[in-house]
């Protein structure tokens, strides 16, 4: 008698579902973790340079030669553009709290029935517009569309 022609123990079907429905959940909590811990180390970074900036008086000459000196030490990290540090400082000026409230709502985004994506993915942002919640901490009510394009 071979292995797969073994005989399926009575409860077998439902363990197998439980163990895969635990590994999706632990897949999915890790994702989480790994989102909310980005979120904070880009507001950090957009932190430490704005702060420079301002106490030491650092213009905007400095972005690039970060940006730069950050893919030359670092090359199999990406995100880390001229473009990508400025949205960073713009993050950190818009949420000057730490972030600890951005994990939980970037995870309750609504879904976009026109879209297979969360609208912070989606292809058609412009027809999705509507979908978008509203910020608690800004004065126009919407989330600045540069900062959450990460």
């Amino acid at each position: 008698m071979t292995k797969n022609a073994l005989p399926v123990p009575a409860g077998f079907p439902k363990l197998l579902e439980e163990i895969k429905a635990r590994i999706r959940l632990a897949q999915i909590r890790a994702m989480q973790a790994v989102n909310a811990e980005l979120v904070k180390v880009y507001w950090d970074i957009g932190r430490m340079i704005d702060v420079r900036q301002q106490e030491e008086g650092w213009g905007a000459g400095v972005i690039p030669r970060l940006a730069r000196e950050l893919r030359n030490d670092m090359p199999e990290i990406k995100g880390f553009s001229e473009r990508n540090l400025d949205r960073m400082i713009a993050f950190y000026r818009a949420y000057p709290a730490p972030p600890d409230f951005l994990p939980p709502l970037v995870a309750k985004l609504p879904s976009s029935p026109k879209c297979h994506s969360r609208w912070r993915n989606c292809r058609h942002p412009r027809k999705c517009r509507n979908l978008r919640p509203q910020c608690p901490t800004h004065s126009s009510g919407r989330f600045p569309e540069r900062i959450m394009s990460f």
